[in-house]
């Protein structure tokens, strides 16, 4: 797609879709050398109703409980630990990465693991070259640390990450 008309562009499931898309942009020179590469996770939740996820995001959709079951099956302060989250992966969207650190170290402290998990993917080196994200620094220690806690609170998916971390 030529650049001027990068505005209009719209990405659109299947009919009838729900669930999680990776999407992988690509900017190229005229002489098709890759300038730059972002890759993004799009969920679409429900008819007509996409949010993009932060880096992190890796649980299915099946995994995910519906809003109104949250609400019911949450005790408050469980709710203001998830709310903790859900603002934490906006500003890791929003590109900043202290203040969404120090949202999800708050929801770690109330034992979110899917805060854990986030958490230690803004420490990831290979989550954040994957992402294209060359602008912070990555941190092997640290993103062990937030993964074996993430797999301490039940998170399945920390054990598959703290495999892929490189050794010291």
């Amino acid at each position: 797609m030529d650049a001027s008309h990068l505005q209009d562009a719209k990405v659109r499931p299947p009919r009838g879709f729900t669930g999680q898309m990776d999407l992988v942009l690509e900017l190229r020179l005229v002489d098709g050398t890759i300038a730059d590469r972002r890759s993004i996770r799009l969920e679409w939740l429900s008819r007509n109703r996409m949010t993009a996820l932060a880096p992190a995001d890796t649980r299915g959709p099946a995994a995910e409980p519906e809003a109104s079951q949250l609400r019911r099956a949450m005790r408050p302060e469980q709710r203001q630990a998830a709310s903790l989250v859900v603002r934490g992966k906006a500003l890791l969207r929003e590109g900043d990465f202290s203040s969404a650190r120090l949202i999800l170290r708050r929801a770690v402290d109330a034992g979110e693991a899917d805060a854990a998990l986030t958490l230690g993917s803004t420490y990831d080196p290979s989550i954040l070259a994957q992402l294209g994200i060359r602008r912070q620094f990555a941190n092997v220690d640290l993103a062990r640390t937030w993964y074996e806690k993430a797999q301490e609170f039940g998170s399945t998916e920390a054990s598959s990450r703290l495999k892929t971390l490189p050794n010291h």
